[in-house]
């Protein structure tokens, strides 16, 4: 994700260096990460299995697991 982001930033930027687009008035790269963040989001909701494995896993502690604790272990060391 991190290459993907900075290839199209800069694909973005070579549009405007050559006169395709106009320059946009506010920072590009937040929005555009929020965009990328909102499609991981959905994807992990609606169509997991399309991910790859880790990310699932890496969301599911985040997004799940930490949802429910019962004692300190679970709560600050490990979660399921």
């Amino acid at each position: 994700m991190y290459l993907l982001s900075r290839i199209t930033i800069g694909f973005a930027r070579l549009l405007v260096k050559k006169e395709i687009v106009p320059m946009p008035n506010f920072k590009v790269f937040p929005v555009f990460a929020a965009f990328c963040w909102g499609v991981v989001l959905w994807l992990f909701e609606h169509h997991t299995d399309v991910l790859q494995g880790a990310l699932v896993k890496s969301m599911t502690f985040l997004y799940k697991d930490s949802n429910y604790w019962t004692d300190f272990r679970t709560f600050m060391i490990r979660n399921k």
